[in-house]
């Protein structure tokens, strides 16, 4: 007779288990960056850059089950189990990370001498009253944000080839020419290096705060339990994923269409 008993998956797996989980997918993800530094010191720099992308991928993963320790619930999202199938998804969510980067790079700016004993939590709460309180720094952000848009447009375009890149750090190939990993170059190495370097810092600074090691964390991260659960948010990513499968588009495009009229939106105001 067989076991009637249902398979655990990553979907599946408890809070707890969830924890556990997720530290080896950031030891696993460490060991790909790792790897990929030793072989950017000996040349292999195609190799290199296929193990960034996979330890970029796996630290995607990795937050996901973290946040889902700590009591969120993305893994419930319809659509979700993408992120552990499907590496068009995790790139998607890597280009996301990768923007949160760039845009907090400013509020770390107007608040590096703020810090003290503050959660990132506090810090953002403050950034956005400075915002809201001064009408000058109000414009100067908007031009600012402008800015960073069309930066991250161009963005969207590399983050698009991601899954190109680690592909053609493996394998052999020829498209009019032969396409060889022994032919990847420093420079493509280091520029696929800054973008995963992004992602997999500002990952890990996420997963240092959503912990409840102390009290400013537990009262920071619950109400960001609340303001998730408020303003609909795994609601608004069950759409995201359902409208990209209906546009039959990957999500990189999607959100491009989405950022240019934002874009026009945003330069109206100033």
């Amino acid at each position: 007779m067989k076991n009637s008993k249902a398979k655990k998956t990553f979907l599946s797996i408890n809070r707890k288990e969830c924890k556990f989980v997720s530290e080896e997918t950031i030891r696993n993800a460490k060991r790909h960056i790792e790897l990929a530094e030793k072989l950017y010191k000996s040349g292999e720099y195609g190799l290199g850059i296929s193990h960034l992308i996979i330890g970029n991928e796996e630290i995607v993963k990795a937050m996901i089950l973290h946040m889902d320790s700590v009591g969120f619930n993305f893994r419930q999202v319809k659509g979700m189990r993408s992120v552990f199938e499907n590496h068009q998804l995790r790139y998607f969510i890597s280009f996301i990370m990768f923007s949160t980067s760039v845009f907090i790079e400013d509020v770390n700016k107007f608040l590096k001498t703020r810090k003290g004993d503050k959660t990132g939590f506090d810090l953002l709460g403050e950034f956005s009253k400075k915002i809201t309180g001064d009408e000058d720094y109000k414009k100067r952000m908007f031009k600012n944000i402008i800015a960073k848009l069309e930066f991250l447009i161009n963005e969207i375009n590399w983050f698009k080839d991601f899954d190109v890149f680690r592909q053609k750090g493996f394998y052999v190939d020829y498209n009019e020419k032969i396409e060889t990993p022994l032919n990847a170059s420093k420079s493509e190495y280091l520029s696929v290096k800054t973008r995963v370097d992004r992602v997999y810092n500002s990952i890990s600074e996420l997963i240092s705060e959503l912990n409840y090691d102390n009290d400013r964390n537990a009262k920071a991260l619950k109400n960001m339990l609340e303001t998730v659960r408020k303003h609909g948010i795994y609601e608004k990513i069950e759409r995201f994923i359902k409208n990209v499968k209906y546009d039959k588009t990957n999500s990189l495009d999607y959100t491009l269409n989405s950022i240019q009229p934002l874009l026009n939106e945003i330069k109206k105001e100033i």
